[in-house]
């Protein structure tokens, strides 16, 4: 199998996109786990989404946090 991770999750890729196998299957060949498989397909389908507008999603306040580090509750 591919020693080059880049190489091999494009190869992985390219065979889920063409129907090659299901997650399963294609997991076995490439020796990944499923959520790793998962986490590869993700992204690549995330890309070809649009991108919601700017200012679509408000950013969440930080929680207060104690002297040592710890968010208080």
């Amino acid at each position: 199998m591919e020693t080059d991770p880049q190489k091999q999750r494009q190869h992985f890729y390219r065979d889920s996109a063409s129907g090659q196998g299901s997650m399963s299957e294609l997991c076995d060949r490439y020796q990944i786990s499923r959520p790793t498989g998962e986490t590869w397909i993700e992204p690549s389908s995330a890309a070809d989404s649009p991108a919601p507008e700017q200012g679509a999603m408000a950013a969440l306040p930080t929680p207060p946090r104690n002297t040592e580090g710890n968010e208080m509750r």
